[in-house]
This record gives structure tokens, sequence and C-alpha cells, in this order.
């Protein structure tokens, strides 16, 4: 990479982070203030007697409107969320190509252990909130007001956590299917650096073909026969590249830099092609071809 593609590169991440930063910060702000805006005009429509018989009538759209707001609110929510986690994909990249032996703040960033993060605290607080606006627009004269209250309260509440953890597991799917593809891309770097025949084998699917860079064609069982007569190496990954294409099928496309011993050999673009294979994935071909 030239001084003027890496100082490009280094601009780039400054404005990812800027930009995934000032998501995050905005969406933690409006986490905040909606729950506290919302029971403050709530609360102020009471007095000690209850809700005054003159705004009766207008509960119904009183409770429609604060459903409106905070429906288009969670929505903008949803949208954060995706946002963010592009950003965070694209961070990780950059970090990749500038400091390929170092884990940065995205590349390190942990994931979420019990459902403790941002996002679960999303499908708290909206549902809650748009329960709360729905409680008020139930307060009617109906007979059965309380009966309807609980069923307008809880079909809101199970409303907005459907649709949040839909959009959510969308969201996290794709994210766990990269780091997935990622591990395996790379212990299959590693199964070769350590010639391992085990680590490899399991990473290989039984239709596997290689090409190699020099010509040559091996299938599963010759390039694993092969892998202990091969000489000592080390691979390092420059820059990486993983995109799911579909619910099956995923690629990998990753510039290595081979050393063996002390010498440097060469730069190697390695294509991968990965297809699932029950509840795993497995490489199904891959591709080398040299730098020149």
């Amino acid at each position: 990479m030239s001084p003027d593609d890496a100082a490009d590169r280094r601009t780039l991440y400054e404005r990812v982070c800027t930009q995934h930063d000032g998501i995050a910060e905005f969406r933690g702000k409006l986490l905040s203030l909606l729950p506290i805006a919302s029971g403050a005009g709530i609360f102020l429509l009471f007095d000690n007697s209850g809700i005054p018989e003159t705004l009766r009538p207008h509960l119904v759209a009183i409770g429609v409107f604060g459903l409106a707001v905070t429906t288009g609110l969670f929505l903008y929510e949803l949208r954060g969320i995706q946002k963010c986690n592009a950003l965070i994909e694209a961070a990780r990249y950059l970090e990749q190509e500038l400091s390929p032996g170092v884990e940065g703040a995205f590349r390190s960033r942990p994931q979420a252990t019990w459902g403790v993060g941002a996002e679960t605290a999303a499908l708290i607080v909206y549902p809650g909130v748009a329960g709360a606006w729905a409680y008020l627009g139930s307060l009617t004269y109906n007979p059965q007001r309380y009966a309807a209250t609980v069923l307008i309260v809880v079909s809101a509440v199970v409303l907005y956590a459907f649709l949040g953890q839909r959009v959510l597991r969308k969201s996290r799917g794709r994210q766990q299917l990269v780091e997935r593809i990622r591990t395996l891309n790379r212990q299959s770097f590693l199964a070769e650096d350590r010639r391992d025949r085990t680590m490899l084998e399991p990473i290989l699917d039984e239709a596997f073909r290689i090409d190699r860079s020099g010509g040559v064609q091996q299938n599963k069982n010759e390039m694993l026969e092969g892998l202990a007569k091969s000489a000592p190496g080390r691979r390092v990954i420059r820059r990486e590249l993983i995109q799911p294409c579909g619910p099956n099928s995923a690629v990998a496309l990753a510039l290595v830099q081979y050393h063996e011993a002390d010498r440097l050999v060469g730069d190697f673009w390695n294509t991968k092609v990965f297809v699932r294979d029950g509840v795993d994935w497995r490489c199904r071909s891959w591709q080398v071809a040299r730098v020149l």
C-alpha cells in the first residue's frame, strides 16, 4: 500500500468512526429522553382524581398520536442500528488494511453476552413507551375497559418487540455469518502454516478443489496429503473481505503475504467460496493468484 493510499484509508477510517459515534450518541440520547418525555406528558394529563372528564373524549386521539411518534422513532432507531452495524464492518475492514497485526477498537469489539447491549435496551424501552400510550388511549367509557386495556397494551408491546426482534435478528445473523466465515478463513491459513491436517480437514468440503498460483489443481485428499510435504511458511493477511451471497454461500477474499523462513516469497490473492453444510460451513473452492 502506497503512502497516499494509506493516508486516504486513514481519513476514511476517521470519517467512519465519527459517523458511527455520532449515530450511537444520538441513539443513546433518544433512548433516554423518550421515556422521560412520554412519562412526563402522560403524567401531566392526570390530576388528583385521575383523568379529567373533559379529556376523556380526546384520549384515543392522544394515545394514537403518542403511538405514532413512538413508532416513527422506533423505526428510526432500528435503521440507526443497521447503519451502526454496517459502519462497524467497514471500520473492521479498514483496521485490517491499515494494521493487520493489531486488533483495533472495532476488530476487538466484544460480542453482547446474555443480551446485554444497546439493541436489547431499545427492545425494552420502545415497547414499554408504546404500551404506556396504548394504555392512555384505552381509558374510555367502555364497561369492559379493563380487559380491553390489558389486551391493547399487551398487543402494542408484543407487536413492537416482535418487529424489533425481526430486524435485529436479520442484522445479527449477517454479523454472525461474517464472523464465522472470517474465523474459518483464518483457520485455513493457520492450518497451512502449521501443516496441521486435523485442523484443515473439517474446513474443506468433500467436493473441495484448489487452483494454485502455479496452475496445479488439487482436490481435498490431494491437498491434505501434500500438507505435510509442504515447506514451512508463514502467512500474513494484509487485506480481508467477507461477502455473504445469500443464506447458503459466502466468499472470502484475502491478500496474503507469504514468507518461507526469513524470505518473502510474495503476495497472493486468495479467493474462497464457502457453502453451508447443515449447521456449519465448508470451503468448496479456493483460488490462489500471485500479485505481480
